[in-house]
């Protein structure tokens, strides 16, 4: 996932944002929990408009996540004192391997072999009714079967 830093006047790396159109709150939360050493303090509550929805502590330094404005396209993540920490540095190593598109590729080929089978369940089904009308003397027109005019349907 992308990141975009946010650096002092010294050029220290003091936070850094992430884009949350791929990914919620929650999942922001799950990405830091998945941290080793990480202990979330706050959590996100359903409906809250809070722009400070998630603060953490990793290594005995504490963090916060929050959504400036509370409406915006991206997170911003920082030590709580805007402080230069190392631990910063691991934060936003693990959100830069962090693949968002994961979940949208599994229901994407979810979603293209539920259409491809409905495709050769189609095809399939309809040459067994074609068979069927064939061997029963009837004509197969349009996708339907026409029988004899002397003889009906068996």
């Amino acid at each position: 996932m992308r990141t975009f830093d946010i650096k002092n006047e010294n050029g220290d790396l003091i936070g850094f944002e992430v884009q949350n159109l791929f990914i919620g709150r929650n999942k922001v939360v799950k990405t830091i929990a998945s941290i080793t050493g990480s202990e979330i303090l706050l959590r996100p509550r359903l409906f809250d408009g809070t722009e400070i929805f998630c603060e953490f502590r990793l290594e005995g330094e504490n963090f916060i996540v929050e959504e400036p404005f509370g409406d915006n396209s991206r997170y911003f993540i920082a030590h709580k004192n805007g402080a230069k920490t190392e631990q910063l540095n691991i934060v936003k190593s693990v959100f830069e391997c962090l693949n968002p598109f994961v979940g949208f590729q599994a229901l994407f080929v979810t979603l293209l072999v539920l259409v491809i089978l409905i495709n050769v369940f189609r095809i399939a089904s309809n040459f067994i009714a074609q068979d069927k009308c064939l061997d029963s003397s009837g004509m197969w027109s349009n996708k339907q079967c026409i029988y004899a005019a002397t003889k009906g349907p068996e």
